[in-house]
């Protein structure tokens, strides 16, 4: 019998559209769903100097067919920043070409920004949990930092099968796509399955979601070092005994 892992994500795309690792047995749930957060601009807004994109969604929302007609042109011929090769991509798509790319984190972006920044203009479509660490390190530079919420992640309801499977015939390994995807599978648990889980390798897309890992007390986590799938499926499978797909 194959070991078994457990992927916990909140985006829109699944972990494995890429293909699952040989070998293991994958059990993949979705803790959120995402609505989309409308505000139309007023003719008067502020074009701002600089744009960041910091997740696929982002570019979804704000740049997709059924983003805000104001705020699509508030971001026409404005310098784009992207955090991560498939939000680069997400914009390439939609016909936009990012000026910066930095690998997965807030960090590695404000370590390809200028460090002196005052009086740029930054527009930063986000979703509403968006982390405030980039917006933070942008206004110690000097920039002025409008934060505008494009979309929301909807909690889906409470799975009770995922408590069953871990008492059951426990994971060999598992991974959370997001703080968020980490809470919902935490909050579903009881007493007995979450100290299995501290017990349990974990893979942690990105820092975030370490940090989050960390303060639940599990034990043993690998982080990819960029918000990439593909990463997280090689560790995945190496904590599990499995083959990563090429």
């Amino acid at each position: 019998m194959p070991p078994r892992v457990l992927v916990v994500r909140s985006g829109t795309r699944s972990v494995f559209e890429g293909g699952a690792p040989a070998g293991i047995e994958v059990i993949e749930r979705v803790s959120h769903s995402v609505e989309p957060v409308r505000g139309e601009d007023p003719p008067s807004a502020e074009r701002p100097d600089l744009a960041v994109f910091t997740s696929r969604i982002a570019v979804a929302q704000a740049l997709g067919a059924g983003a805000p007609a104001g705020l699509r042109r508030r971001l026409e011929g404005v310098r784009i920043a992207a955090v991560g090769r498939a939000t680069a991509e997400a914009l390439r798509d939609v016909g936009v070409a990012p000026a910066v790319v930095a690998e997965g984190s807030a960090a590695a972006l404000l370590d390809a920004l200028p460090p002196a920044m005052r009086g740029a203009g930054v527009l930063w479509p986000c979703g509403e949990d968006a982390s405030e660490e980039l917006s933070r390190g942008l206004e110690r530079r000097g920039a002025r930092v409008e934060r505008r919420v494009v979309y929301r992640k909807v909690p889906a309801p409470a799975d009770p099968s995922i408590a069953r499977e871990i008492a059951e015939r426990p994971f060999a390994a598992f991974a959370a796509t997001s703080p968020s995807a980490l809470v919902w599978l935490w909050d579903g648990l009881g007493d007995a399955e979450r100290a299995r889980l501290r017990g349990t390798p974990a893979v942690a897309l990105g820092p975030a979601t370490q940090a989050a890992m960390r303060e639940r007390g599990i034990s043993r986590i690998e982080t990819t070092s960029a918000a990439r799938f593909a990463d997280l499926i090689e560790m995945l499978a190496g904590l599990a005994g499995g083959v990563a797909p090429k």
